[in-house]
């Protein structure tokens, strides 16, 4: 499995791409924004329903 995995690289070191402009990816990146509006959320009673344990309004973890 190896060796097919080698021969593969070597056929792609064989390939002439001195016309291909180097990238870090095959496609262009797009960041696709959302609005940033208010919307409908959990109260913070809602939010800790489930929550082992709290500290005020805050969830308390296990250290470490």
């Amino acid at each position: 499995q190896l060796n097919a995995i080698l021969e593969a690289v070597g056929k792609v070191a064989e390939l002439d791409l001195s016309d291909v402009q180097p990238t870090a990816h095959p496609l262009e990146l797009v960041n696709v924004w959302a609005d940033d509006a208010p919307r409908p959320s959990l109260t913070v009673e809602e939010a800790f329903a489930n929550a082992p344990d709290r500290d005020g309004a805050l969830f308390r973890v296990p250290a470490g």
